[in-house]
């Protein structure tokens, strides 16, 4: 069986947030790892820098030595990365985080959509089709098996 362009365009999904509150979740569970990720980032900068200036007052360096001002500034830069990293990863996670749950949504919206015609409309059932790219792939073979089995079945 070959899909026309036509059905294809049809069966394409503009909208992103197909189901909000599974998709929203899943991203905020990972911006959440993504969060501990960072702050246990954080943190280990952070005690470099404080073991390092401990050192400098254990040697007895005057506090306007250089040596304090470098780790102030490169204490600075860290934060500052970090803080830029952070951003971009918060952007990409909830970005790829819709991406890929949309594509678990939407099959099992498909299906819920497909199962509500059905039992509205009554008469044959026909097939579901999946985007290329969607999880799920066995459910749409198994519910297709199972559409032309009993298809067949009422035809007899």
């Amino acid at each position: 069986m070959s899909i026309s362009k036509n059905e294809t365009k049809i069966n394409q999904r503009k909208i992103y947030l197909i189901n909000p509150s599974f998709q929203l979740r899943v991203c905020a569970y990972s911006l959440a790892l993504s969060f501990i990720i960072i702050s246990t980032f954080y943190i280990s900068i952070s005690l470099f820098f404080y073991k390092f200036k401990n050192q400098g007052i254990t040697l007895h360096l005057p506090p306007d030595h250089v040596f304090f001002r470098f780790l102030e500034v490169q204490n600075t830069n860290l934060n500052m990365t970090l803080l830029i990293a952070s951003i971009v990863i918060t952007f990409i996670t909830i970005i790829l985080g819709i991406i890929y749950t949309h594509h678990i949504a939407g099959p099992l919206y498909k299906l819920n959509k497909h199962f509500t015609s059905i039992a509205e409309q009554g008469g044959p059932m026909k097939e579901v089709r999946f985007r290329q790219g969607d999880c799920f792939k066995e459910l749409e073979e198994s519910f297709n098996k199972m559409v032309n089995s009993l298809n067949k079945t009422n035809q007899q």
